[in-house]
């Protein structure tokens, strides 16, 4: 493996990153979100293909972002200000009911498939999508601070991040 420094085209915080194999194409599909979180609206999706960076439109309705979680050609999830959702990448608008699904800011989205999916925010909010809704999973206890990350890995979650200047790490069984 050969690693190679990429010109992202944009001055934006890149916040997360994901790929996954497209079937349909026979290559890998590579997502990054990019934002300055906390002092600008200004934001981007960015596709990577080789040694290119393209970025892609957004719809008006998508806020500041935090994290990117996908399958390709089954669905697409972005969050930061909500949770943003597409069954395929070529729909034009990215759907959102903010307060639907939680009313604090998101930082991390990660999934295991497309009616398992995990996202983490402000004040320690965690809620989870069984392919029907969206649920909260206990009430939100970082009364200072927030989760940053969640990652997945068969029946285990992890979540970090602080809360009063104190790291924190919450792993739940599932």
């Amino acid at each position: 493996m050969k690693w190679s420094k990429i010109e992202s085209g944009t001055t934006l915080n890149i916040n997360d990153i994901w790929g996954d194999y497209n079937q349909k194409t026979g290559e890998w599909e590579i997502l990054a979100v990019a934002s300055n979180i906390g002092s600008s609206s200004v934001r981007a999706l960015l596709q990577i293909n080789s040694n290119n960076v393209k970025q892609l439109s957004l719809s008006d309705n998508v806020l500041q972002l935090e994290s990117i979680w996908f399958i390709s050609n089954k669905c697409y999830y972005l969050s930061g200000a909500g949770i943003y959702h597409k069954k395929f990448l070529s729909d034009i608008k990215w759907k959102n009911n903010v307060l639907d699904i939680t009313r604090y800011q998101t930082t991390s989205i990660r999934g295991v498939n497309i009616n398992d999916v995990v996202a983490v925010g402000a004040f320690g909010d965690f809620v989870h999508y069984n392919g029907i809704s969206w649920k909260a999973k206990g009430e939100a206890f970082l009364t200072n601070g927030s989760y940053r990350k969640v990652a997945i890995k068969g029946r285990i979650v992890v979540c970090v991040g602080g809360n009063y200047s104190k790291a924190v790490i919450t792993i739940a069984k599932r």
